[in-house]
């Protein structure tokens, strides 16, 4: 009896240390197995996809949307699918803390390969912003060259032209239906066109409705974010945010977080409290954060704050940056991200200063944006007796050649991506930089877009 009680205990003692190393991991191994496991996960994410990374992540898909499975590691599901994200925070007992891995299109063109790559963990919790909705294939009805326009009016600025016969696909329109928002692969934004200059044979009726002036969102380029403001449980633990990372090569991308416009080329390091602030972080490059038509540039190595109602809305202009503390970023899973990144050391209040004026100098003065039909006309060169045509309209560069000189190249083909919308005949220098270098004959001022 004595022997079989000896033996009792030597299996109990042999058990024991096994319970205890599943069920009660220490900090440091769960986040290294977290950040290991997610990058051997999602791997494979692609464009406007969500990856479940690391347990345990909460989602609930969009009312509209019927099968829906995102509930286990290397699970994936479209951005556009999803209603609500919720990560956990890290639990030492159950060996959980969430990782998520999303790639995004934002405002990059379709015909662009990159992504944008957002790496959320800890206990956060994403809103989509961006109404998952149908959308529809139409096509130029007129034998004219046909404006794109930033806004549903005849006199806003063109952000691309269509071909006679051209097919795009519509997503939005107004409620009556006279103006339909369109994409197409070249475009880095949604666009405008009189529906009147289109056709097709699917029920326009069933497209999303849009304010005239509401942004163009494309998946979940738009989303409310919060973050929890408990301090890691040890060094090797980042305190729960949202990494943002650009693509190299693209220059900026917009994102609309918790109603904040943010223009970035870069990599960024965000959290968010309600009722307190969204903080914003750049390791790399630069990000412009607008509110309310102010404007505050965080460049590498300083950080800037908006302050947040209890709805995560916004409540005031953004600071000026200042110089972020290094302890705050430790311990972030770069490794996620698609290329590395090693985060800027703090700037002084004099080297932001030189840091901004740089970066402003660098952005000002050549305008980018694609071609347009001058004189505010939405269709050139084509059959006086065409819907909508007007026989003394000019086309891009003062041609009927649709993209003289390449005056009908994207504004995106520049150094920073510049969001402007000049047109064949205007002045150019229209809010974004880099060097388009397109040629064309448009009278533009500024080195981008030519005829932009």
């Amino acid at each position: 009896m004595k022997r079989l009680n000896i033996l009792l205990w030597a299996c109990l003692l042999c058990v024991v240390p096994i319970v205890t190393v599943l069920g009660g991991e220490d900090c440091p191994t769960v986040v290294s197995e977290a950040i290991q496991m997610t990058g051997e996960a999602c791997s494979a994410t692609s464009r406007n996809e969500a990856c479940y990374g690391y347990t345990l992540i909460d989602a609930s898909p969009q009312t509209s949307v019927d099968e829906f499975t995102f509930e286990q590691i290397g699970d994936r599901t479209e951005v556009d699918t999803i209603g609500t994200l919720r990560l956990s925070p890290l639990e030492l007992e159950s060996g959980s803390w969430g990782v998520a891995l999303l790639r995004l299109q934002a405002n990059l063109p379709a015909n662009n390969n990159a992504n944008v790559t957002l790496v959320a963990f800890g206990d956060v919790a994403f809103d989509n912003a961006v109404e998952n909705a149908v959308d529809l294939p139409v096509s130029v009805a007129v034998n004219s060259f046909v404006n794109v326009r930033r806004l549903p009016n005849a006199q806003a600025g063109a952000v691309g032209v269509l071909s006679p016969g051209q097919t795009v696909t519509a997503v939005e329109r107004l409620a009556d239906t006279s103006w339909l928002r369109v994409e197409t692969p070249e475009l880095s934004e949604p666009g405008w066109v009189l529906a009147s200059l289109l056709e097709g044979e699917g029920d326009l009726s069933m497209l999303r409705v849009a304010e005239p002036t509401q942004p163009g969102y494309r998946p979940m380029q738009a989303f409310y974010f919060q973050s929890s403001s408990d301090a890691p449980a040890c060094d090797e633990m980042p305190q729960d945010g949202l990494l943002i990372q650009t693509p190299e090569g693209v220059g900026e991308i917009r994102l609309w977080i918790n109603e904040v416009k943010i223009d970035m080329g870069s990599t960024v390091y965000f959290q968010a409290q309600a009722g307190h602030n969204l903080t914003v972080m750049t390791l790399e490059g630069h990000a412009t954060v607008e509110v309310d038509g102010v404007t505050s540039t965080a460049v590498a190595g300083s950080q800037l704050t908006v302050p947040l109602n209890e709805d995560l809305h916004p409540i005031g202009p953004p600071s000026q940056p200042v110089a972020y503390d290094l302890l705050a970023l430790r311990g972030l899973p770069l490794g996620l991200l698609d290329r590395a990144v090693t985060p800027h050391s703090p700037l002084t209040p004099e080297e932001i200063q030189v840091a901004i004026e740089t970066w402003s100098g660098s952005e000002n003065g050549n305008s980018t944006g694609s071609g347009s039909i001058p004189g505010g006309s939405d269709t050139c060169c084509g059959d006086p007796a065409s819907s909508g045509a007007d026989p003394n309209a000019d086309c891009p560069g003062s041609s009927c050649d649709p993209c003289p000189g390449s005056s009908c190249s994207q504004g995106n083909k520049d150094g920073n991506n510049g969001q402007g919308d000049g047109s064949g005949t205007g002045g150019g220098n229209s809010n974004g930089g880099g060097n388009g270098n397109a040629g064309g004959n448009g009278n533009g001022n500024g080195n981008g877009g030519g005829g932009s």
